[in-house]
């Protein structure tokens, strides 16, 4: 989830990363049960916006980062 700000992170200090995510979700219920509305998916939206609102933090709040 973190990975986009990560890069920037370690850009900004001169080094040169690869991304290389793991931890992937995956979903294991029924089509039926995709339907209903699920406690976990109110969760995995908060994640989300939390990682949205960290990249848009520090956008305005750190100096840009070189590209490489």
């Amino acid at each position: 989830w973190h990975m986009p700000r990560a890069l920037i992170e370690f850009r900004r200090q001169g080094l040169d990363v690869i991304a290389a995510p793991t931890g992937f979700a995956t979903n294991s219920t029924s089509w039926i049960e995709q339907l209903l509305p699920q406690a976990h998916a109110l969760y995995n939206s908060s994640l989300a916006l939390h990682e949205w609102l960290g990249l848009f933090a520090q956008h305005f709040t750190k100096p840009p980062v070189a590209r490489l």
